[in-house]
């Protein structure tokens, strides 16, 4: 099994689709004016300003000029097809005004994928990921298997792609396919299960930003009451609860932090009413700059470095997010969408057919290839033009699920090209193997539940 160094040198990678070789280091213009767009992103948080946020979406467009040679050729092509259908959107109805409106929408992630930089990186500053390891490595292979699968759910929750530079040293897997292939799958299902409920995701904070209706805690809920049960059906360990705790408490180091800072974020959402975008773009940097001051204070410059970096070298991911939101916006904009919708008699289902047709379309974009923001803004776009037949709610787990699947099936998944890497297993025996099964029983658990609180809501 190869180990790759996984420690984000990009944002966030919930993009998932980086560049293919490591990026030079990006210029001092790139990185100033990332800088600058993250102030402005604090800024309009705190106290906002029109004008002035009209002039942070200028400087976006600049950036991402700027940083247009850091795209890889994956995103170049999602960034070209996004932008021909907007074209063609504009050309036929959408007020260009929607396309202003998309990248408001995508420059608050200036803001927040530096925050999340520093939150992983504070988690990696603790001492709880060395303890892990010390328990593991005093089990045998066979009883390791639910311990690595809850490791990749826990620390996917904080670090996302970070946890599988944590899982793959520690699974050790043998040369054999069957081995590596049990471990990579293990590894991608309980980091992609954690995107359904943690606040420190883009597909949160995606979710939440286009339905602030819905609490933070009742997404988060509903998110880890599904993720619980794809948890519970892949547990090896099944009904031996002895061995299912054992695993519980191998993990319980990491376990409890992160429950912690999840559980402060939703609290601090429900007593401000702020996003979860903007807490962690607000609070999230003097917090987790505190806490590595704290427990390694030699580490407080290499990650000032580290962030300066980053913040040059975002291009990527930010003209994904820029021309998929973009184009999602100017979708819903046009005159002819929601007639269209009204056409085919959506809104007239009940919520268990939609639902049944929406996870249907989820799983079948991630297995297209399609990237998850392109999958999320057609959500969107299409829930927008139900007239409410769905609950906000019902379409906020829709898009958790949409892209904890995009991210675990899709060819486009930087989630699955990176185990596949770490791993040495092709990303077809990942997207097709165990977890394409998997992955369709999740939907339909879903597509019951919600058609049972609907049922329970008219009755």
């Amino acid at each position: 099994m190869k180990h790759v160094d996984l420690r984000p040198e990009a944002p966030d990678s919930a993009s998932e689709s980086a560049p293919a070789q490591p990026p030079a280091a990006p210029a001092l213009a790139a990185c100033a004016v990332g800088a600058a767009l993250w102030a402005l992103n604090v800024q309009h948080v705190a106290a906002p300003w029109p004008p002035l946020r009209d002039a942070a979406v200028a400087l976006l467009v600049a950036y991402l000029a700027l940083t247009l040679r850091q795209a890889s050729r994956t995103t170049a092509l999602i960034a070209a097809a996004c932008a021909a259908v907007t074209a063609m959107l504009l050309a036929t109805g959408s007020p260009s005004a929607s396309i202003r409106d998309g990248l408001d929408f995508a420059l608050v992630f200036m803001g927040f994928f530096p925050a999340l930089v520093m939150v992983r990186a504070a988690f990696e500053a603790g001492p709880q990921i060395g303890r892990v390891a010390r328990r593991l490595a005093a089990r045998g292979a066979a009883g390791r298997s639910d311990s690595l699968l809850l490791l990749a759910h826990v620390t996917g929750a904080v670090m996302t792609m970070g946890a599988v530079g944590v899982v793959g040293p520690l699974a050790q897997s043998s040369g054999e396919d069957a081995s590596r292939d049990a471990a990579a799958l293990t590894c991608l299902r309980g980091m992609c299960l954690a995107v359904l409920w943690t606040p420190f995701t883009v597909g949160m904070g995606f979710a939440a930003s286009h339905l602030p209706s819905v609490p933070l805690w009742e997404a988060s809920l509903c998110g880890a009451a599904l993720a619980a049960v794809g948890l519970a059906a892949s547990l090896r360990g099944g009904r031996d609860l002895r061995s299912v705790g054992g695993a519980v408490a191998d993990v319980a180091p990491v376990t409890a932090p992160a429950l912690l800072a999840a559980a402060a974020l939703i609290a601090a959402n429900a007593a401000t009413g702020l996003s979860t975008l903007h807490l962690i773009i607000l609070l999230m940097p003097p917090v987790s700059l505190l806490y590595v001051w704290r427990m390694r204070p030699g580490s407080v410059a290499p990650l000032g470095a580290r962030v300066w970096r980053d913040l040059g070298g975002m291009g990527n991911d930010m003209l994904l997010f820029s021309c998929s939101i973009a184009m999602g916006f100017a979708l819903q904009a046009h005159p002819g969408f929601e007639g269209a919708l009204t056409g085919l008699g959506l809104d007239g289902l009940p919520a268990v057919a939609l639902m049944a047709m929406l996870t249907t379309m989820a799983l079948l974009c991630a297995l297209a290839g399609l990237h998850v923001t392109v999958t999320g803004a057609v959500t969107i776009a299409i829930a927008s033009g139900l007239d409410g037949a769905l609950s906000d709610l019902a379409v906020f787990l829709l898009i958790l699920f949409a892209w904890s699947m995009g991210a675990m099936l899709s060819m486009s998944s930087l989630a699955v090209a990176v185990t596949g890497r770490t791993f040495d297993v092709p990303m077809g025996r990942l997207i097709y193997g165990a977890n394409l099964p998997f992955a369709a029983v999740l939907g339909l658990t879903l597509t019951l539940a919600v058609g049972l609180i609907d049922w329970a809501a008219r009755s």
